[in-house]
C-alpha cells in the first residue's frame, strides 16, 4: 500500500510515478514491475471544511487527510509509505464535517 494525494488529474500522478527515479522502496519497486502488477484507486475526494481558508490552512488539511489514511492502512509500517505527512497525527479528521469539494485525491 502506498498513499499518496495529489491535486493533478490522479491518473497523470500516478502515471509519474513509473517515470521517477527516487531512491525509495515504493519507487524502486514500481520500476522493476508492470504497471499491471499494481492497483490504483481513488480512496477519498477531499472536501475542505467551510472553515478551513487559507492556503497553507488547506494544504494542512490535505496533508491531515493523508495522514489518517495512511495510519488507517498502517503504509508506513506494512507499505511503502516512509515519513508520516503531518508531525501531529492528532489533528487528523474523520472528514465528517461541513464542506467543499477541491480537486486533491487520495490514492493507494
Amino acid at each position: 500500500v502506498y498513499i499518496g494525494k495529489t491535486t493533478q488529474v490522479f491518473t497523470l500522478r500516478w502515471y509519474q510515478h513509473f517515470f521517477q527515479t527516487e531512491n525509495t522502496e515504493f519507487h524502486q519497486a514500481i520500476n522493476s514491475s508492470k504497471s499491471t502488477d499494481w492497483t490504483f484507486e481513488v480512496i477519498e475526494i477531499v472536501s475542505i471544511p467551510d472553515d478551513v481558508k487559507g492556503v497553507m490552512d488547506i494544504e494542512n488539511y490535505i496533508k491531515s487527510r493523508e495522514a489518517y489514511w495512511a495510519k488507517y492502512y498502517d503504509s508506513i509500517k506494512n507499505g511503502y509509505n516512509t515519513l508520516s505527512p503531518i508531525k501531529n497525527n492528532d489533528n487528523e479528521s474523520d472528514g465528517n464535517n461541513s464542506s467543499r469539494d477541491i480537486p486533491a485525491n487520495m490514492v493507494s
